[in-house]
């Protein structure tokens, strides 16, 4: 029930950025809703079972998602075509990652999306952000350290947009 709820608040929260960016959206330039609402699916995902990625790929695979492409280390999953990509990554260092795009989400639209795990984490926002991040946090989660990351645009050649990771230090 808790879950339901905290996705129920966060649509609304998206839905409220959503309108605030209707000019934006006029101009083709914001995240449809029905995207948003599909990331919200997949924070809940990545926010109930990273760091165990076996199990997050498992979650996917159940709730329909595709495999688009995979190597060694990462896998990206894809819903609605590419207007919604997961990219799960065992990152250097023994950091597991689980990113989100959202084709033409701006950074305000990713800066909600990033909340379950901001709170989750108990996270702190840093002010030391680099020139393509919009925010960075970094909590814990269990034992583990955590950073949160909005990306302000990722141009790729499938997909444009902002982009939300989450990337947990193993301990």
């Amino acid at each position: 029930m808790r879950l339901f709820v905290n996705r129920v608040a966060l649509l609304l929260s998206i839905s409220l950025a959503a309108v605030s960016a209707n000019t934006a959206m006029a101009k083709g330039k914001a995240a449809k809703a029905k995207h948003l609402e599909a990331a919200a699916e997949v924070v809940e995902i990545c926010q109930r079972y990273m760091p165990n990625t076996e199990a997050t790929k498992a979650a996917f695979r159940k709730e329909g998602y595709a495999v688009a492409e995979a190597t060694s280390s990462h896998q990206l999953f894809k819903a609605n075509g590419w207007n919604v990509v997961v990219q799960l990554q065992n990152g250097g260092g023994g950091n597991q990652i689980c990113a989100i795009r959202v084709a033409n989400m701006t950074p305000d639209q990713a800066v909600i999306l990033a909340q379950p795990w901001v709170q989750k984490a108990k996270a702190r926002q840093q002010n030391n952000v680099w020139d393509e991040a919009a925010a960075v946090w970094r909590g814990k989660i269990g034992p583990d350290e955590v950073a949160i990351v909005v990306y302000k645009k990722l141009k790729s050649p499938k997909i444009r947009g902002s982009a939300v990771k989450l990337d947990f230090k193993m301990e």
